[in-house]
């Protein structure tokens, strides 16, 4: 799985969670349709905040001076699973807007900078 996303178990969560509600739907009544909460709640929290954003940029300082990760991130899927020859020639606003694929999972200048920073320190 990790082949054609980067995330498949944050994406399996995620559907895991709107599936759920998407069950429950036939038997919700008046304010207890607020259940949409809680997979825009789970989504939001593995989208922005703790799930991908921290693991991707601890990825990042890892990794980005291998050449092999650079690649492997260019060409695959950040949470939905699609096969990386359709993903990898797709334009960044499409992967933004389709995929998931936000600048704030992208810490090359972070890395960059650190890697500067801790040479011009030595």
């Amino acid at each position: 799985m990790w082949e054609i996303s980067r995330h498949p178990n944050y994406f399996g969560e995620i559907l895991l969670w709107i599936g759920i509600f998407i069950i429950s739907t036939s038997v919700l009544y008046k304010e207890e349709w607020a259940a949409v909460l809680s997979p825009i709640f789970i989504s939001a929290i593995l989208l922005f905040l703790s799930g991908i954003p921290l693991l991707e940029k601890k990825a990042d300082e890892r990794y980005y001076t291998n050449e092999a990760y650079v690649a492997y991130k260019n060409r695959t899927s950040v949470l939905i699973p699609l096969p990386p020859a359709c993903y990898g020639c797709l334009p960044r606003p499409l992967k933004c807007l389709f995929c998931c694929e936000f600048p704030l999972y992208d810490n090359k200048g972070d890395a960059s900078e650190k890697i500067t920073i801790t040479k011009d320190l030595e």
